[in-house]
């Protein structure tokens, strides 16, 4: 037992930076001396939002992309199916004259045109002239006697293709009563078909004298003649 007498134990300088120094190394969150909190990971400033940022960016642009390539794939199976099931049987079906302006056309005066089809013939276009009817034709009939020239059919057209097609049909025809030796067709024709019925024209014979036709430029009809049927 200690005696009253004994003098009183002072710390020193010293011993109070020992005891301060005592490590806490491996106590853990929950063990820290006098309750105070570990010291947490220094960052700089920006640092940790960018990182994160960064993330949500590149998030954002892949789950962009995978939903790019979803509907893509989506409508391209979608088109893919729809035109899978079109056929090239369908059935077709033109719009009315009535409900059509004009037609597609271009002419060349002059130039020697074929038809495609079963019964071929070339043809030269004489653009905006319009043979017409009652005059006389360079052709006779059997008897010799020169013919007037008229027309033997009108049909509609919606291409010159389909009125050139329709002349030469009737060269291939054994039982045709007259074949066709030239046409008139005009591209409008809702204004053709509605005054006269149609807005191609097969006739009987080639004008005598073609160079004495008027011509009207900027005009969407013409004139054609059949130079050779092609057997």
């Amino acid at each position: 037992m200690a005696s009253a007498d004994a003098p009183e134990a002072v710390r020193t300088q010293a011993d109070l930076e020992v005891y301060n120094r005592e490590p806490s190394v491996g106590l853990g969150p929950a063990l820290q001396p006098h309750g105070y909190d570990a010291i947490p990971t220094y960052n700089p400033p920006g640092t940790t939002d960018l990182k994160r940022s960064m993330g949500r960016w590149q998030f954002a642009t892949l789950a962009a992309l995978v939903a790019a390539i979803v509907v893509g794939a989506a409508v391209g199976g979608g088109l893919g199916k729809s035109l899978s099931d079109f056929s090239s049987t369908i059935n077709y079906v033109p719009l009315s004259s009535s409900q059509i302006s004009n037609l597609s056309f271009s002419c060349e005066d002059g130039r020697v045109v074929q038809n495609s089809g079963k019964f071929l013939g070339t043809y030269t276009t004489y653009c905006g002239r319009n043979f017409g009817t009652h005059v006389t034709a360079n052709e006779t009939d059997l008897t010799g006697k020169s013919l007037l020239l008229d027309d033997i059919l009108g049909i509609i057209a919606y291409t010159l293709e389909d009125c050139l097609q329709t002349c030469s049909v009737t060269q291939g025809l054994a039982t045709s009563p007259m074949p066709c030796r030239s046409l008139y067709y005009n591209a409008d024709i809702q204004f053709a078909v509605s005054e006269w019925g149609a807005n191609c024209w097969i006739k009987n014979g080639t004008p005598a004298d073609i160079a004495s036709v008027p011509v009207y430029p900027n005009t969407i009809f013409l004139s054609a003649t059949l130079n050779d049927p092609i057997p």
